[in-house]
């Protein structure tokens, strides 16, 4: 690349292009016209618009030094292409543009406007962290302003939000008042603090705990599920978590895990209903900044279910116009232990893409559920086994729930696990980050083949 860089600059040295002539204007368009995807590709057609070079057409010009002074902007966000102009003087067709830092980055898109004003757009998939922008033409490079890339891609490291949230009720599906907990994207972390509008609008995410007995929880708990959905508010998520203790029907008069599994899901599409209000409400501070459009479903357990019953209720509500893009179920059990162990119905979700997750050691929904769900998914969707994990380290607390077999690894590194991926699934699905930093962490990708952690990889 840099020998491509070199080759092209020397050439511009003897071409003609200073903007202050109609031969530079000519040039100018030349560039614009010539700008493409590629950074070297974009530099080589500007070096040669001009045709041949030739010591009888050059342009003294192109021979000074670059001045870097001004910036439009001052960061930017790596899950998006980033349009900035520049401002200094020493600008000429053919000038590079790029994040310089320990990786630099070159510029997609350069368009020198003048010998002034250069627009350039940055790429997406930037490392997070401080880089300084520069701009190279035949007469040398210079550096100016700082620029932050700010992380809402890389899923092992942290996001770019700090996280707010608030306690709510919203009404439930049966006309009930069910507690909620909203996280946020915040600009200081806390209860109540103010919304964060820099990547607005964020899509929605309804995680959906397990089942709650009234007797004996096992720190299950809306408020309980910090490990993930505190990261995903992080990155840019509106994230509701309804408590579904108070439509329990799992022990009531003809209570069975179907019937408990479809009020779940009931509430967790009543809960993007209710994050659409909040975003529509002036007086709330998600004002204008959710968009209900692009949502996601999660859940552990029994909640689970109810995320994959929701999925296949909204494709039959919306069809194509369905607000659901992605579901990840942690350990969902595929037979109704209150009904004869028959096989629990979940409609067609066929149609949204679905990450199931198992552990070795999940004596209640071992990995054999886990496939016969599966097997009623689409494509794309996928399944792989936590080695060592159990169906009691799902939540922020280790405590073991009744019947649950031991684990023989700690609750943060199977919380890490599910972190890292449920993360890169939804940023694909419903982000629609079709980038390599995600690719390599779902599905096939090179990060889950290289994952010890895990096994039996199932895809779809």
């Amino acid at each position: 690349m840099k020998a491509q860089i070199g080759f092209g600059l020397a050439l511009l040295a003897l071409v003609g292009c200073g903007s202050g002539s109609s031969s530079g204007r000519a040039a100018s368009a030349t560039a614009a016209a010539t700008t493409s995807a590629s950074s070297a590709a974009a530099t080589t057609s500007s070096a040669t618009g001009a045709g041949p070079a030739s010591s009888t057409t050059a342009n003294p010009l192109a021979s000074i030094p670059p001045v870097l002074t001004g910036a439009s902007e001052s960061e930017g966000f790596n899950d998006r292409a980033q349009t900035i102009v520049l401002s200094g003087s020493g600008f000429f067709r053919g000038a590079v543009v790029r994040l310089a830092g320990p990786t630099p980055h070159l510029a997609i898109q350069v368009d020198v406007q003048t010998e002034n004003r250069i627009e350039a757009v940055l790429p997406a998939g930037a490392e997070p962290g401080a880089y300084t922008l520069e701009v190279e033409t035949a007469g040398g490079t210079a550096q100016g302003p700082s620029y932050t890339v700010r992380n809402l891609l890389d899923v092992d490291q942290a996001g770019a939000f700090e996280v707010g949230y608030e306690d709510r009720q919203m009404t439930g599906a049966s006309g009930d008042q069910v507690d909620v907990r909203v996280y946020y994207p915040a600009l200081t972390k806390g209860q109540g603090t103010p919304a964060d509008s820099g990547a607005a609008p964020y899509p929605v995410v309804v995680y959906s705990h397990g089942f709650k007995p009234f007797a004996f929880s096992a720190g299950i708990d809306y408020r309980n599920n910090t490990f993930l959905v505190e990261t995903l508010a992080s990155f840019g998520y509106v994230v509701v978590c309804p408590d579904l203790s108070s439509n329990n029907v799992y022990f009531g008069s003809n209570g069975t895990g179907q019937a408990n599994s479809q009020r779940d899901a009931e509430d967790a599409l009543a809960a993007i209903d209710f994050a659409a209000l909040l975003g529509q409400d002036p007086t709330h501070p998600l004002f204008a900044l959710v968009d209900e459009d692009r949502a996601g479903l999660a859940g552990h357990s029994r909640g689970a279910d109810g995320s994959l019953i929701a999925a296949a209720d909204e494709v039959v509500a919306r069809a194509a116009q369905a607000r659901v893009k992605a579901v990840v179920a942690f350990a969902p059990p595929s037979k109704d232990s209150r009904n004869s162990n028959a096989a629990l119905q979940f409609g067609d979700f066929s149609s949204i893409p679905t990450f199931l997750v198992g552990a070795s050691r999940d004596s209640i929904a071992p990995i054999s559920d886990q496939q016969d769900i599966l097997a009623l998914a689409g494509a794309p969707s996928w399944l792989f086994e936590i080695t060592g994990g159990n169906h009691s380290q799902y939540k922020d607390s280790a405590t073991r729930i009744l019947s649950d077999g031991s684990s023989s690894i700690l609750l943060t590194e199977q919380q890490a696990i599910c972190r890292r991926y449920a993360t890169a699934w939804l940023h694909r699905h419903v982000k629609g980050l079709d980038l390599p930093a995600i690719n390599a962490r779902i599905l096939n990708g090179s990060e889950v083949v290289a994952d010890t952690r895990i096994t039996g990889v199932t895809t779809r």
